[in-house]
């Protein structure tokens, strides 16, 4: 584990761009957190948006892929913007 630099999980399935992100997702974050080692990032992708993030950030989850709640928006700075202040509250901090 000395030669990973971060583990990436997929929450959805890739490429349909119907599913949403699915509540397992949770669990295998919990999961991979306590059994990685400390300095190890740990980041998620597929179906994240604005419903997901609060928990995701609370949840252990270093960071996120935004890719298509970004992209899919009316206004992606907008969007980005609202995204990063969510992140930053849930995890304690204010921006």
């Amino acid at each position: 584990l000395d030669q990973i630099d971060y583990v990436l999980l997929q929450t959805c399935e890739a490429g349909d761009k119907a599913l949403t992100f699915r509540q397992f997702g949770y669990e295998k974050i919990g999961k991979a957190k306590a059994l990685l080692p400390a300095g190890v990032a740990l980041w998620a992708d597929g179906g994240i948006d604005e419903r997901i993030l609060p928990r995701l950030a609370t949840s252990g989850l270093d960071y996120a892929v935004i890719g298509r709640a970004l992209f899919n928006s009316s206004d992606l700075m907008q969007t980005y913007d609202r995204m990063r202040r969510i992140c930053a509250e849930s995890a304690g901090r204010h921006e």
